[in-house]
């Protein structure tokens, strides 16, 4: 991600993202000085009209966008949607950088941003999603060989090479059909564990993909995200709150639960029982500034 906003961002430093984004595109942006332009979002992800809305106001280099279980809503832009975002970049000129860790673990993902507009967008995936996080490797389908090409040289530059070793792995994998595999066992423990979160979360307002190793929980009020993630944790519990993704001041009050972190499903079970628990039981932040 780094290597590509280095690439687009030379004349402007403006980059549109949902409201709510994965957190590595802020470390990007903090790193190389980008001014991100946060995007209205719904149950869909990021509307149309506010992608338009930017780019009448701003001078965008790029929009960065996860269209299929977006992290950390779980919003997946519909086929339509995903066409309107593509005649808004076009028009105004705008470069797309689609992040697709998700879609090899889904049994129908939708048809990606880049099969639509793929002279405008660079499609990155990776294989720590449908593999194991230990397996730091990926793939980014440029829109040109030209393009490829400088961000070969901006990835030297900046790694020297990927492990030859992990290359190597990974393509065996691919090819031996090892990859789709174990993909289908993640999917059918993702699935299970979808089906556990909604029982023991009956009754709470929170978003979910079945098939999405991670669910948004909105919090009630007088909760704050950040005291309630405070809370949790004091029992053991890591969550996220909403303030870790978001570009600009949190607009809603909601935490990300990941349900493939948990060793098992017993340990999932109980920590998100200790979520349902703390949400229904709210204690203020005791802590007070001594002055």
């Amino acid at each position: 991600m780094f290597a590509i906003c280095h690439l687009l961002c030379k004349e402007s430093k403006q980059v549109a993202v949902g409201e709510f984004s994965y957190p590595g595109i802020h470390t990007v942006a903090f790193q190389q000085r980008l001014q991100l332009v946060p995007l209205t979002m719904d149950e869909d992800g990021i509307i149309p009209a506010a992608f338009q809305e930017a780019c009448d106001r701003n001078q965008l280099s790029a929009i960065y966008v996860t269209p299929t279980v977006d992290n950390p809503t779980t919003a997946t832009l519909p086929e339509k949607r995903r066409q309107e975002i593509v005649e808004i970049a076009r028009k105004n000129s705008v470069a797309i950088i689609e992040d697709d860790p998700y879609s090899g673990l889904l049994l129908k993902p939708l048809p990606t941003i880049a099969s639509f507009a793929p002279d405008i967008t660079w499609h990155v995936a990776t294989l720590s999603k449908c593999i194991s996080p230990a397996l730091r490797l990926g793939y980014i389908a440029a829109p040109s060989e030209g393009k490829a090409q400088q961000l070969a040289a901006v990835l030297q530059a900046m790694t020297m090479m990927t492990s030859p070793l992990f290359a190597a792995l990974a393509s065996r994998w691919i090819y031996s059909g090892f990859v789709q595999d174990f993909a289908m066992s993640i999917l059918e423990e993702n699935v299970a564990r979808q089906k556990l979160a909604s029982t023991v979360l009956a009754g709470q307002n929170y978003s979910a993909h079945p098939e999405a190793p991670h669910i948004w929980l909105s919090l009630p009020s007088p909760w704050r995200a950040i005291d309630f993630v405070n809370q949790v944790e004091r029992s053991g519990v890591i969550i996220l709150a909403s303030s870790s993704f978001a570009a600009t001041s949190p607009v809603s009050e909601a935490v990300r639960i990941s349900l493939s972190a948990a060793p098992d499903q017993t340990t999932l079970t109980n920590a998100l029982g200790v979520i349902v628990s703390t949400q229904n039981h709210y204690q203020p932040n005791a802590m007070r500034a001594i002055v």
